[in-house]
C-alpha cells in the first residue's frame, strides 16, 4: 500500500515538473487514445454482429430453398433416400461454400453428412423441435457433431403439407474468425492513422496554446501576478 502510495505521489511531482505544452500534450493523447479504443471496439463488435447476421441469413435462405425443392421432397418417397439426398447435400455444400448440409426425416435421424459414417445417426443440437414440431423456419447458434455453428433450419413438407424433415445448413463459427481478424486488422490501422493524426494535432495545439500566453509556464505567470498585486 505504500509502495502505491509513494509511486502515486512520485507520478504526480514528475507531472508537476513537466511543461504546460508537454502536459497538455499528454493529456489530450490519452483522451484521444481512449475516444480511438473505444470506437475501435464498438466498430469491431458491430462488425462481427453484422457478419453474424449475414452468415445466418444466408443458412437460412438456403435451408428454405433446399426443403422447397421437388427433387428433396421427391427423394424421401424412395426406398434409398439417403443415396439421392446426399448428392444434392453435396452439390449445395459446395456452391455456397457451407460447412454442412444436413437433411434429415421427421424423426432426426439423418439422411445426408458431409461424413458417410455419420448418416443413419440424429442430428446433434438439440434445435430441431421448432421445425420438426412447429414448422418453423429460423437461425440457431448450437454445438452440432462438428462444432459449435451458425446454421438455418428449415422444415420439409410434403404434398399434402404434412412435415417429413428438415434441412439444417451450417458455417462453422470458428471458420468466421479469419474473416473477424480481416476487419481487425483494418480497424487497428485506422485506429493507429486517427491516434497519429490526433497525437499530432494535440502537438500543434499545445504550441499554439503556449505561443497565446508568451512561452510563460503556469507558475510563471502566477508570479507575474503576484508581483503585480504587490506593486498596485
Amino acid at each position: 500500500m505504500y509502495t502505491i502510495k509513494i509511486s502515486k505521489v512520485g507520478f504526480s511531482i514528475f507531472f508537476k515538473t513537466l511543461k504546460l505544452q508537454t502536459r497538455f500534450a499528454y493529456y489530450s493523447s490519452f483522451l484521444i487514445f481512449i475516444i480511438v479504443t473505444l470506437a475501435g471496439l464498438l466498430f469491431y463488435v458491430t462488425i462481427s454482429d453484422a457478419l453474424q447476421t449475414q452468415i445466418g441469413n444466408r443458412a437460412l435462405y438456403l435451408a428454405e430453398t433446399t426443403a422447397s425443392r421437388g427433387d428433396v421432397i421427391a427423394a424421401f418417397h424412395t426406398d434409398n433416400p439417403s443415396e439421392v439426398l446426399q448428392k444434392i447435400s453435396n452439390d449445395i455444400m459446395h456452391a455456397a461454400k457451407a460447412t454442412y448440409v444436413v437433411i434429415g426425416d421427421k424423426e432426426g435421424i439423418r439422411y445426408t453428412h458431409p461424413l458417410a459414417d455419420r448418416i443413419g445417426k440424429s442430428m446433434v443440437g438439440d434445435d430441431n423441435d421448432r421445425a420438426l414440431k412447429k414448422g418453423e423456419s429460423y437461425i440457431s447458434i448450437a454445438n452440432g457433431s462438428m462444432g459449435q455453428s451458425i446454421r438455418g433450419k428449415a422444415p420439409i413438407f410434403d404434398t399434402n403439407g404434412s412435415i417429413i424433415g428438415v434441412v439444417s445448413i451450417g458455417y462453422l463459427t470458428s471458420e468466421l474468425d479469419h474473416l473477424y481478424l480481416l476487419y481487425l486488422d483494418n480497424i487497428f490501422y485506422t485506429m493507429v492513422i486517427a491516434l497519429s493524426i490526433g497525437i499530432i494535432g494535440s502537438i500543434f495545439l499545445s504550441r499554439n496554446i503556449k505561443k497565446q500566453i508568451f512561452n510563460l509556464e503556469p507558475n510563471e505567470i502566477a508570479n507575474l501576478l503576484t508581483e503585480k498585486k504587490c506593486f498596485n
